[in-house]
């Protein structure tokens, strides 16, 4: 059953990762990435407190308000380097160095809890790496059309990278700890303070979401996306207590990937080529070998 849910939350993080697309246009300031990324965390923060009212409340611990806080912390730093990168890249591209934050907690899963991992299994996570690089390859005649919008999208995608990193780390840290038990409560903290930290930067600015030309239309997808976002918090933070995290981890990147390349091909226009085909039929391979125990 928990893999039926994982499958959600692949879906609902590839959603996000186009919706987020259409929102890059609205981040290219501190005060524009407050506006979008107010609108995500707000709505995720609502879907969590129905998720917790549905679930009977919640608990909430000084280690789950700690470690809540510093989720909230590293969650929008990794959707701000993300958006910002996706501003200037590709859907496909800019999903390569992301979902490769799934290393950090890989190798925490292998050396701090000694999950165990079969050499197919091992072999599965190792096939993901080139696949990933496939998936976010670009054709010659791409190559030139962006050359004009230099590297400094790379860099956004490195600091993505790290800070979902952190985010899948802090995951694992609270279903390990003896607060486990308080998902409802870490999710409310967590999805609070993003909202709370999203807003600074607009309140500061003094201006308003239609300041940027943000329409209606803008706003649902915005909505959209934090329903995506919050959908795959509460999935991803429950599977982290039941699926090892030398398992789940490269399982859910390698699928956010895999879907991702389909779908930028599908819904954005962007070309699938030879490699990134390849990279596709090896990313599934990957991740079928990387599930099993």
């Amino acid at each position: 059953m928990e893999y039926i849910f994982l499958v959600v939350s692949m879906l609902s993080s590839t959603s996000r990762s186009l919706l987020s697309k259409r929102l890059s246009a609205f981040t290219s300031t501190l005060a524009g990435f407050g506006a979008v990324n107010s609108l995500i965390s707000g709505t995720a923060f609502v879907l969590v407190m129905v998720y917790c009212a549905a679930s009977g409340g919640f608990a909430l611990s000084g280690l789950t308000l700690v470690l809540g806080l510093f989720y909230a912390v590293f969650t929008v730093l990794a959707q701000l380097s993300y958006m910002r990168a996706l501003a200037v890249g590709r859907v496909s591209s800019v999903s390569f160095f992301y979902s490769c934050g799934f290393l950090i907690p890989t190798a925490a899963g292998l050396i701090v809890w000694r999950e165990g991992i079969s050499p197919v299994g091992a072999i599965g996570i190792l096939l993901l790496l080139p696949a990933f690089w496939f998936c976010g390859s670009k054709d010659v005649k791409e190559k030139k059309a962006t050359e004009n919008k230099g590297s400094a999208w790379v860099i956004w995608a490195l600091a993505a990278m790290v800070s979902s990193g952190a985010v899948g780390l802090i995951q694992k840290i609270h279903r390990t700890s003896e607060s486990a038990g308080e998902v409802g409560g870490f999710l409310a903290v967590s999805m609070g303070a993003s909202f709370v930290l999203s807003l600074l930067p607009l309140i500061f600015s003094g201006q308003s979401p239609k300041s940027f030309g943000m329409k209606k239309s803008d706003a649902a997808a915005a909505a959209g996306c934090g329903i995506c976002v919050g959908a795959s918090n509460i999935i991803n933070l429950i599977l982290t207590g039941l699926i090892p995290a030398v398992i789940f981890f490269p399982v859910f990147n390698g699928g956010v990937v895999v879907l991702s390349a389909a779908a930028a091909r599908v819904f954005c226009g962007e070309k699938m080529t030879k490699k990134g085909l390849c990279g596709m039929i090896i990313g599934l391979c990957g991740i079928m070998l990387a599930a099993l125990r």
